[in-house]
């Protein structure tokens, strides 16, 4: 019998102060240069996934006059993968189409907010690759209409949402954060990577990231009084942002709990952790 242990993206891992490493059969202690040599790695890939981040942000083509509707950014990179590694598979754009509309099994129709998977429609070549955009390229007016994907060359994953809140100026509170979405958008990340993966051929490492703006004194959809919810404390930061690593089996077996790392937080800032025990895998037994 054969049983395989992927490496693990967040090593080292500590037990009783100390740091433990494994080789081939057996685990060992670190020593203090392996120490700071995997949290400098743990750390390289964080900086990479926030640096991605902000360069999606940076080029986002919307109006600086839709800023007040919060935005979505998400980004996955194979972080060992060839430059080429999805060359071949961008090729064929009839194989995009079926992998960026795929659904995630943890997204629901609670969470399946417009626009969905199905708006994605215009296929263009990009710099980097190639994208499906819910609308064309030259209508960029409709912000809460707004959703693209991009595969890269490189086997990197780029999404941009324009519906991160709602705008209710009308109503007490007057920005509704869409958390279903963010939730959403997470697994659906998750299973974009796996896909990729198999698309590459590719096991390794995955570093992923995700960045909710404009959300600054908003509350959570689920908590809001015009859906049925009760009142709920505003949401104090500007934006959110996270960044995880995972290998390909985690993101396979486990994605509540890369899900957990990339929203976990914000989840629980805005008090809605009892809406989504499955989607971040709090509701598994022991």
């Amino acid at each position: 019998m054969v049983v395989t242990v992927p490496p693990s993206p967040v090593c080292p891992h500590q037990v009783d102060g100390r740091y433990f490493g494994r080789s081939d059969t057996v685990s060992y202690r670190l020593s203090d240069p392996e120490i700071v040599r995997y949290l400098q790695r743990r750390t390289s890939w964080s900086t990479a996934a926030t640096r991605m981040l902000d360069e999606l942000e940076t080029d986002d083509p919307g109006s600086d006059a839709d800023r007040d509707v919060g935005r979505l950014y998400l980004v996955a990179q194979p972080v060992l993968a060839a430059r080429d590694s999805a060359v071949e598979f961008l090729a064929e754009p009839e194989r995009l189409l079926p992998v960026v509309r795929r659904e995630s099994g943890y997204v629901g129709r609670e969470l399946d907010l417009d626009p969905d998977l199905s708006s994605l429609s215009y296929y263009t070549p990009t710099a980097e690759g190639a994208a499906y955009r819910s609308r064309g390229r030259d209508d960029l007016s409709k912000e809460t209409h707004r959703l693209e994907v991009e595969l890269r060359e490189d086997g990197g994953i780029r999404v941009l949402s324009g519906r991160m809140t709602a705008q209710r100026p009308e109503r007490d509170p007057s920005k509704i954060i869409l958390d279903q979405r963010v939730v959403a958008f997470a697994h659906r990340l998750v299973a974009w990577a796996v896909d990729v993966s198999s698309q590459i051929n590719y096991g390794a490492t995955w570093a992923l990231g995700i960045r909710a703006t404009g959300l600054k004194d908003g509350i959570s959809a689920k908590l809001a009084p015009q859906f049925g919810g009760f009142d709920a404390p505003p949401y104090t930061g500007t934006s959110y942002t996270a960044t995880t690593e995972a290998v390909v089996a985690e993101l396979t077996d486990n994605p509540q709990a890369v899900v957990q790392r990339l929203v976990g937080k914000l989840i629980r800032s805005l008090g809605a952790t009892t809406f989504y025990q499955r989607e971040l895998g709090l509701n598994q037994a022991p």
